[in-house]
């Protein structure tokens, strides 16, 4: 299983926008696309569920970007 920095490198070279926002409040967000062009999908999590941030977003990128680099590897 792939680290969630290892997941974000991989999106980026396969040309997709991901992001990753700390909330000492509420936790982690971590989104699909970009502010310009919208967001596709966003998941909050814990700071003890970060780990699951990583599956998470590999799942919804070849949910979402199912031609990509990315999801074809």
């Amino acid at each position: 299983m792939q680290d969630l920095v290892s997941v974000i490198q991989s999106l980026y070279a396969s040309e997709i926008n991901a992001g990753l926002q700390s909330d000492w409040d509420a936790g982690f967000a971590v989104w699909l696309g970009n502010d310009y062009s919208g967001r596709r999908v966003t998941e909050t999590f814990t700071a003890e569920q970060l780990p699951t941030a990583a599956k998470w977003l590999g799942e919804m990128a070849r949910l979402h970007f199912p031609d990509s680099d990315y999801a074809k590897r």
